[in-house]
């Protein structure tokens, strides 16, 4: 049998070459696809669950470092995002102002000293739109604290008018696109104003005496700024619940139900007009610090005219934190309130409509404007709110890079701290939950186990089964990017 002759020496280096060449030239892709396949197939098992296969879901994967989408499913159907609106509006602010920025509101006293010890003229609480301005998540009262220090630096008499002034901001109370039944008695949804006070909430705090059948003690906090008619009674059941109800469009409360025997109940109640609340609890507490006070407290909105500035003189100054610990309360604690006063803060004249304009001006320079946004608050309350996934995840990406990013990063709840505390331990993430009545949100950034950073957004709309099992789902897909 013959054999055909081996190849020349060049001919075998040429093959070799030949064969190292190519191998050096092939792309990765195979690995890549094989990757985000195994990852699509990963989520697509987790929506296809009997419990949540019926929820309208919007999903989008991002790689940071290359920008490539690893992963969408009705990634550009505008969706209800819940409280993921308020990455929009706290990227704005940042975005607007940056992370340092302070409000700073004042204390004014326009009028002349007639002799020592007596003002004659107007003190006025000039607001700033600062949502921490007496809150009770701060140490301090500064309404108090002024109150304190003019009884301390000798005033003994006040003659004139205390105003508080909101106009740094428009007088909407709320968002035209709210649900009636948030904006009456709901905490987490209190009317906004330029000039806030103590959450622009004030706290019932109902205990119960020994024999039942009897009404409960009643005070509210800080002062009582609220009417409140009494119709509860001391129950013998440790479940017994006590409820509160308003007076349409007033300040007037109705306490009923019933509360157990030597037991405290709390129920924190929005006011309706927070700039008087606020003007109010100052002409209370210098009465309380033993000022003689001659002057009614009024909304800058009853006043014939607004105040004349020129000439007054500033007595205090109260600096707020700084407004990357701000948006952090925000994102990480999803309080409503603030980033409601910090959307309108971000727009042109203090406005919704500005807050709106600075949010879509923001998504502009992302590049995510694939799908519309239709953005009609700062918290995410309203159901009107549309937002696909890959505008979420567009605009993650976007953060990432900008000059305040890290205190974007940083703002996000983690499965250790804030509303997504003990979600998704031992996977590295940063993100905001969303939650409304068949809605569950979660968008953010991880880590995958071999370092890779992803931003992902999540959204799931019109369920009918339990929230749990969507959350569940969520988490799982976040996990699966992980591994």
């Amino acid at each position: 049998m013959s054999h055909p002759a081996p190849p020349p020496l060049f001919l075998a280096v040429f093959l070799l070459l030949s064969v190292c060449l190519a191998a050096a030239g092939q792309p990765r892709a195979p690995q890549t696809l094989q990757a985000q396949t195994d990852l699509s197939r990963a989520i697509e098992a987790v929506m296809s669950r009997p419990a949540v296969e019926h929820a309208l879901w919007g999903v989008y994967v991002e790689e940071l470092s290359t920008g490539r989408v690893r992963y969408a499913r009705a990634a550009d159907t505008p969706l209800i995002p819940a409280s993921n609106a308020k990455l929009l509006s706290t990227a704005a602010v940042l975005d607007a102002y940056g992370p340092d920025f302070r409000f700073e509101t004042d204390l004014v006293f326009a009028g002349d000293t007639l002799r020592p010890g007596v003002l004659s003229g107007d003190l006025i609480i000039r607001g700033s739109g600062d949502p921490t301005f007496g809150s009770r998540l701060g140490d301090t009262d500064p309404l108090r604290t002024w109150a304190n220090a003019l009884a301390a630096s000798g005033v003994r008499e006040l003659r004139g008018r205390i105003v508080g002034d909101d106009d740094v901001q428009e007088d909407a109370l709320h968002p035209s696109s709210w649900e009636v039944g948030h904006v009456s008695l709901q905490s987490f949804a209190p009317a906004q104003s330029g000039l806030t006070y103590r959450d622009n909430t004030v706290q019932l705090v109902v205990t119960g005496g020994r024999r039942s059948g009897r009404a409960p003690s009643l005070r509210v906090e800080p002062y009582s700024y609220v009417a409140v008619t009494n119709e509860a009674t001391v129950s013998r059941r440790r479940r017994a619940r006590v409820r509160v109800a308003r007076e349409s469009k007033t300040d007037q409360l109705v306490l009923s139900g019933a509360v157990p025997r030597r037991r405290t109940r709390r129920l924190t109640v929005p006011v309706g007009n927070p700039t008087h609340y606020a003007a109010q609890a100052l002409r209370t507490y210098l009465e309380a610090a033993g000022v003689r006070v001659r002057a009614q407290a009024y909304d800058v909105d009853e006043l014939p005219a607004p105040p004349v500035y020129a000439g007054s003189s500033v007595l205090y100054r109260h600096i707020s934190p700084r407004l990357a610990d701000i948006v952090q309360t925000i994102n990480r604690d999803s309080n409503n309130l603030f980033a409601e006063q910090l959307y309108r803060s971000a727009g042109w004249a203090g406005s919704t409509a500005g807050g709106q304009q600075r949010v879509r001006r923001l998504l502009e320079r992302a590049g995510a404007t694939r799908t519309p946004a239709s953005v009609r608050d700062g918290s995410g309350l309203s159901r009107r709110n549309l937002v696909s996934a890959r505008t979420l995840g567009n605009l993650l990406g976007y953060m990432d890079q900008h000059p305040h990013g890290d205190s974007f990063r940083e703002s996000l709840a983690t499965p250790s701290a804030g509303t997504l505390r003990g979600r998704l331990r031992r996977v590295d993430v940063r993100a905001k939950t969303g939650s409304l009545q068949g809605v569950r949100a979660l968008s953010g950034y991880v880590t995958a186990s071999d370092g890779t950073r992803y931003a992902f957004a999540v959204l799931a709309n019109n369920y009918t089964g339990r929230s749990r099992y969507i959350e569940q789902a969520i988490d799982d897909i976040v996990r699966a990017v992980a591994k």
